[in-house]
């Protein structure tokens, strides 16, 4: 849900009808007291951290943790009770 996906650019998936259900689950999820995690893949100025994935995937340069791409869409509604996980790649891995 970092900007640099979910508005106008080179990576834009449209979010738009989506954002308010998802502002709902996490208020659901609030009210009874779970945990809600946002994450976003942000990397070093450098890159250093990136990998060959930063070299493979060249739309993901911007996503710097400098940049304000890779922070949450502001139309998301993001508590200080919530988290955030920082990757540097997409997916999380498993044990």
């Amino acid at each position: 849900m970092c900007r640099d996906i979910t508005e106008p650019g080179k990576m834009f998936i449209d979010m738009a009808a989506h954002i308010p259900r998802i502002n709902e689950i996490n208020a659901g999820a609030q009210r009874i007291g779970a945990l809600v995690f946002f994450t976003t893949v942000a990397f070093h100025q450098n890159r250093t951290d990136a990998g060959t994935f930063g070299e493979k995937v060249p739309l993901i340069k911007s996503f710097l943790i400098s940049s304000g791409v890779v922070k949450i869409d502001p139309r998301l509604i993001f508590k200080e009770t919530d988290h955030l996980i920082v990757k540097i790649f997409p997916v999380l891995l498993r044990n």
